[in-house]
């Protein structure tokens, strides 16, 4: 909605304006609240083009793997999420990307494996999940939040 009209007239009688009129730009209001929404979606998709290569390959499979548990009643909506839960989901992802680190790389035998390098693979996959948990979890919320004004129709555009 544009409030320039409402505004210029509220200045032109001297009458003071609404309480929303005075901050038409605050998320709280629908239009904003989903532009807000896309330019931070954005600013994470650039941020992500700046990871190395590898990185941003092993974020990909993390969203791949977390696709997979992206529904309805999903522990990773839960409202607190169990930590050993995310641990022990973070430890499957780091196998998995540690398998296929090893498919990528055939000159390095199977059986090696620095503790030092497994425990920073684990920790940077347990950093990707819950990033991504977390993205995931504020775009449904989101979503949400715009299904519920506009059911009560309390949404200003």
């Amino acid at each position: 909605m544009d409030f320039q009209p409402q505004m210029k007239s509220f200045l032109e009688t001297g009458t003071p304006l609404p309480f929303f009129m005075a901050y038409p730009d605050y998320p709280l209001f629908g239009s904003n609240k989903e532009r807000y929404g896309e330019k931070t979606d954005q600013d994470f998709e650039y941020l992500r083009r700046t990871y190395p290569a590898m990185l941003g390959k092993w974020q990909r499979r993390v969203e791949e793997i977390l696709d997979k548990m992206d529904y309805d009643g999903s522990m990773i909506y839960d409202e607190f999420p169990d930590k050993m839960t995310l641990q022990n989901l973070s430890e499957a992802v780091a196998r998995v990307l540690a398998l296929e680190g090893k498919k990528d790389d055939p000159s390095e035998p199977a059986d090696a494996g620095d503790s030092l390098e497994d425990a920073y693979l684990q920790g940077l996959a347990q950093v990707l999940v819950c990033n991504d948990v977390y993205r995931r979890r504020q775009k449904r919320k989101q979503e949400a939040n715009g299904r519920i004004t506009k059911c009560f129709g309390n949404r200003i555009e």
